[in-house]
C-alpha cells in the first residue's frame, strides 16, 4: 500500500480546521452583533441598567440576557428607559424564547422581522409608543403562548393570519387602536384563547 502524500494530508488538516471554526462561537458572536445594534438603536447610553453592555464580558453577564447552548434565549429589558425604534436585526436572534421590551418609550412600527423568531414563546411589547399595524409576519410564531401589545399607539384590524397562533394562552391588545375582525373564523380563534383583552372592530 502506497503512503498518502504529505500534501494530501495537509489538505485534509486544512479543511478540518475550517470546519471546526464554524461553531457556537460564531453564533454567539452574531447574537452579540444584534444586541449591539439594539443598544445603538434605542439610546443604550441612557438605559436605566446597561451593566456590561458593549463590554468584552461574556454575554451571560450583560443585563437582561440569558444564554443557553451558546445562544441568547431570553432578552428582558423591561422598564429600562429604552427609546427609539426597534431594529429589524432583532429577527436574527433565532434561538430567542422570551423577548420582553415592555414599559419603555419605544416608538415606530413593530419590525416584521420579529416573525423570524420562530422559537419565541412570549413577546412583551406593552406600554410603549409603538405605532402602525401589527405585521402579519407575527403569525409565523407558532410556539407563541403569550402576546402582549397593550398600551401602544398601534392601529387597525388585527391580521387574519394570527389565527395560525394555535398555542396562544394570553393575548392582550387593549388600550390601543387595534381591533379584532368580526368574521367567524377570527372570532372563533379569539374566543378559544384562555385569556384575551381588546376590542372588536366596529
Amino acid at each position: 500500500m502506497r503512503p498518502i502524500p504529505i500534501y494530501i494530508m495537509l489538505v485534509f488538516l486544512l479543511f478540518g480546521c475550517k470546519n471546526n471554526s464554524t461553531g457556537p462561537e460564531q453564533s454567539l458572536a452574531a447574537d452579540r452583533d444584534v444586541l449591539v445594534a439594539l443598544y445603538n438603536a434605542t439610546n443604550g447610553a441612557n438605559w436605566t441598567n446597561r451593566t456590561n453592555w458593549l463590554s468584552d464580558s461574556d454575554l451571560s453577564t450583560w443585563h437582561g440576557i440569558t444564554i443557553s447552548n451558546e445562544r441568547a434565549i431570553s432578552l428582558d429589558l423591561a422598564n429600562n428607559n429604552m427609546t427609539g425604534e426597534l431594529p429589524g436585526t432583532l429577527g436574527k436572534l433565532s434561538d430567542l424564547k422570551t423577548l420582553n421590551l415592555s414599559d419603555n418609550q419605544l416608538h415606530g412600527p413593530i419590525p416584521s422581522e420579529l416573525g423570524n423568531l420562530t422559537n419565541l414563546t412570549d413577546l412583551y411589547l406593552s406600554q410603549n409608543a409603538l405605532s402602525g399595524s401589527v405585521p402579519s409576519e407575527l403569525s409565523n410564531l407558532s410556539n407563541l403562548t403569550g402576546l402582549y401589545l397593550d398600551q401602544n399607539g398601534l392601529t387597525g384590524p388585527l391580521p387574519q393570519s394570527l389565527t395560525n397562533l394555535t398555542n396562544l394562552k394570553e393575548f392582550i391588545f387593549q388600550d390601543t387602536e387595534l381591533c379584532a375582525p368580526l368574521n367567524t373564523a377570527f372570532q372563533a380563534w379569539l374566543q378559544g384563547i384562555p385569556f384575551f383583552a381588546g376590542d372588536n372592530c366596529q
